[in-house]
């Protein structure tokens, strides 16, 4: 070192701490970069609550009746709704419809819930398919060219039967939305008797729910 100089002393430790600089900024590039990328995928990927809801569905023993049966009554479904939209009668148009969105609650419910399948089974088996016949005789008559009392006379019948099944379908989604709240008692039970076990004493009924 004394050979070479202080000048050359001083040259050489002054690369060595660039040398060092720039090894060091080029390494926490590469990190963020490495952050970014992790960042940019946890952005991406769904809600853990969202894949854990979905697990569970999937998971119950009636999950692929329960989509095999809502997927052939949204079928039933679009039907009626579209000799729902032939009709020119508003109050024959919105009876057709109120049994659509009532029929659409029960399916998303037993999609939702797949153990709600057997208080629908009966939706499924009778009540949506004969829904469907008598709508579809119902627009059959309606568009006839022969319309005459006796056809009229029928009308009326399919329109009380209409009615009737709209209640039927009413009191079908009670049934399963009465069960629904069951299971959620259960669920919040559990939760509760799991609170009070680990030292927590806190109830709904200390919070004047």
């Amino acid at each position: 070192m004394a050979a070479l100089g202080t000048p050359a002393v001083f040259l050489l430790l002054a690369g060595y701490l660039i040398f060092l600089l720039w090894t060091s900024l080029s390494g926490s590039r590469g990190h963020s970069r490495k952050m970014d990328k992790e960042f940019a995928g946890t952005a991406s990927s769904p809600r853990p609550e969202a894949s854990e809801d979905q697990n569970r569905r999937e998971d119950h023993p009636l999950y692929k009746q329960a989509v095999q049966a809502a997927a052939e009554a949204e079928n039933q479904v679009a039907a009626i709704r579209q000799m729902a939209d032939g009709l020119a009668e508003p109050a024959a148009v919105d009876r057709l419809h109120r049994l659509c969105r009532i029929a659409d609650s029960i399916i998303s419910e037993t999609r939702d819930y797949p153990g709600l399948l057997p208080v629908a089974k009966r939706f499924y088996s009778f009540d949506l398919p004969t829904a469907l016949r008598l709508c579809s005789h119902y627009s059959r008559l309606i568009h006839s060219h022969y319309y005459n009392q006796e056809m009229e006379y029928m009308v009326k019948r399919i329109e009380y039967m209409l009615e009737a099944m709209n209640k039927r379908f009413v009191k079908r989604l009670n049934r399963m939305l009465h069960q629904d709240l069951i299971r959620l008692d259960l669920e919040l039970s559990t939760i509760e008797h799991t609170l009070h076990s680990d030292g927590d004493r806190t109830t709904f009924a200390r919070l004047n729910i």
